[in-house]
């Protein structure tokens, strides 16, 4: 479906997204600060039915709907047309869920990635793939652990997609979250700045697939960002990495982890292996901001934490 920018059967509509839905505050954030001069492609997902039922849309700017792995591609195409139509300063928005990225269209990214094509793919991650039946299926986007039922949770550790990007030399990568607004609009508009192939991974709160009150999504997405579950940083032509947030203070990760239903099977071993695993994790981080300096050690400096609310 497209919605042909200034048709007059496009009309305004609020989203059909859930209370406390981090796709649609974060997708509303980000096309605030993209404006109407863009495009985007979305594959099959929440934000397939989110954006509203034609003639309306929430978006009000062009959508292709696409085939789940398929979107890099599409977008790559649109920018192709764009610029044989001379319209290089019209905006590619590719918007993802996380099984759309991180796996079917994995392949689509990096060959984007690889060609530099100047896009910006944003996957918006609530770490649940799950149809609309509550159906739960194995996926690289999804967190260990996760998941209502046994069988369906996820065993191994979620796959690091920015550090996939990273390994592709593009011009900009980043973490993101809706907890933080000021932040994801900075790296919006750091991308925009950018030419090439630039990517995001938004974290984005799910109420019915994390199993909490829609009032807690900005306050658990926020305690990610804490426990560094969730670092938010960003890197620069594969080599240059900066935390853009750094909390005053770490809090264990349990304060994420104990308050979603999806993590209730979690034993108090599991617990402590994630707290082990996201400290290791953390340190890796903290090394490859040393080597991108020049392999210069020392506190890991970052803008002030800014809590503005979304």
């Amino acid at each position: 479906m497209m919605l042909p920018q200034n048709s007059d059967r496009a009309q305004e509509s609020g989203h059909l997204g859930c209370p406390g839905c981090g796709e649609a505050l974060g997708l509303r954030l980000v096309l605030e600060i993209i404006g109407s001069n863009a495009i985007m492609v979305v594959p099959a997902c929440c934000a397939s039915y989110v954006d509203g039922i034609w003639p309306s849309s929430a978006a009000r700017i062009p959508i292709l709907h696409v085939a789940m792995g398929t979107t890099a591609a599409v977008a790559a195409g649109i920018r192709a047309a764009l610029e044989v139509k001379g319209l290089n300063d019209t905006h590619v928005l590719a918007w993802a869920g996380g099984s759309g990225a991180f796996d079917s269209g994995l392949q689509a990214i990096s060959s984007a990635a690889e060609r530099n094509e100047d896009i910006l793919y944003i996957c918006y991650n609530n770490e649940s793939y799950i149809d609309m039946d509550i159906h739960y299926f194995t996926s690289g986007s999804n967190r260990r652990g996760g998941g209502a039922h046994a069988d369906h949770r996820r065993q191994r550790t979620q796959k690091n997609i920015i550090e996939i990007m990273a390994a592709h030399h593009i011009p900009y990568c980043a973490t993101a979250c809706v907890a933080y607004p000021d932040d994801l609009a900075d790296k919006v508009k750091k991308a925009l700045s950018i030419p090439g192939f630039k990517f995001m991974h938004l974290l984005s709160p799910c109420p019915t697939h994390w199993e909490i009150p829609s009032e807690l999504s900005i306050e658990l997405t926020r305690a990610a960002v804490e426990t560094r579950i969730f670092p938010l940083y960003e890197v620069e032509d594969g080599t240059k990495y900066a935390i853009s947030v750094l909390p005053g203070t770490f809090v264990p990760v349990s304060r994420f982890l104990s308050r979603q239903g999806r993590f209730a099977n979690l034993s108090a071993e599991a617990i402590r292996q994630i707290q082990n695993r996201v400290e290791s994790q953390w340190r890796q981080l903290q090394r490859r901001i040393e080597l991108s300096r020049g392999g210069v050690s020392g506190q890991v400096k970052a803008k002030p934490e800014k809590q503005t609310a979304p």
